[in-house]
């Protein structure tokens, strides 16, 4: 997830295995001191019941006298007794400062690997952090392309032209933007249902355009024509008229999805008779097609 944190985690688990070899050798080192023990009982076991005796009260007298016998060495007896009890003294701390070396490094691995899943879990959190603060500043900051309105222009006596103005709300610029619109007329009892699209694939009739927007500022489609006798038949309940458009762009920051704005609309509430000529609208159509990603 994060690079370098192999590394070390594997440095960690190799300096744990290292200490529980040791550990493994110093108890299998003891084990095998007892069992040589063992082995010799199995051999006195084999001893006269008088050999035994001798060696039983042998040890008791060098468990229990020993000690003295070092306070006292006068007689060459004691003197032996006492090397013996030393050498078996010095073979016990062995053992037992052998235990405690193992877990002491034991201890010591186990907090190093723990100390290096707190530092990792600190730099993965910092590390989402870092990423959830960049992308917040991205979605603030990225290109937001819509609907602004509409463009009319009387081009003639008989012909309208409209076009769609489109307003980048965002702070950085577009990439790659492409403009489509198309007009697509419908009988008057024609219902636009949810899974229907454009007539044809958005830009196919040559009615599109490439262009990118600053951040905060406008620009608009290709211009469509409109006839005063589509208009006509509209007023007259004979035709309906949709006006289908399609933005895509990218944003400017690296990695970023291909943003979509669609929209459809209906030409509406027409006037022939308006003293500033013929008067129509725009009504935005509850359809899937509005959209912006």
């Amino acid at each position: 997830m994060f690079a370098g944190g192999g590394g070390v985690y594997t440095k960690a688990i190799q300096w744990v295995a290292f200490v529980a070899f040791v550990g493994m050798v110093a108890v299998l080192g003891d084990q095998h001191s007892r069992d040589g023990q063992s082995e010799g009982g199995q051999v006195s076991g084999r001893q006269s019941e008088a050999n035994k005796s001798a060696t039983r009260v042998y040890a008791e007298t060098t468990a229990v006298y020993g000690e003295r016998a070092c306070q006292n060495p006068e007689q060459s007896n004691y003197a032996d007794l006492c090397q013996q009890w030393r050498m078996a003294n010095a073979a016990e701390d062995q053992r037992d400062w052998t235990r405690r070396g193992f877990k002491l490094l034991l201890g010591e691995a186990l907090v190093l690997v723990l100390t290096l899943i707190a530092a990792g879990s600190a730099a993965f959190f910092a590390r989402g952090i870092i990423h959830v603060t960049r992308d917040s500043a991205q979605i603030e900051s990225r290109a937001y392309v819509g609907l602004n309105g509409w463009n009319k222009r009387l081009v003639s006596g008989e012909i309208w032209e409209v076009s769609a103005r489109l307003r980048n709300n965002g702070a950085t610029p577009t990439k790659g933007l492409v403009l489509a619109i198309q007009l697509d007329p419908r009988p008057w009892d024609f219902t636009l249902r949810p899974d229907w699209g454009p007539p044809k694939p958005m830009g196919d009739d040559g009615s599109y355009s490439e262009v990118d927007i600053g951040p905060h500022d406008e620009d608009r489609t290709e211009w469509v024509r409109i006839s005063d006798g589509e208009l006509t038949a509209i007023r007259q309940e004979r035709q309906r008229l949709f006006i289908w458009g399609r933005v895509e762009y990218y944003d400017a920051f690296e990695k970023t999805p291909l943003r979509v704005t669609g929209f459809v609309v209906e030409v509406v509430a027409v006037d022939v008779h308006a003293r500033d000529g013929t008067h129509f609208d725009f009504q935005v159509v509850r359809h899937p097609h509005n959209q912006q990603t």
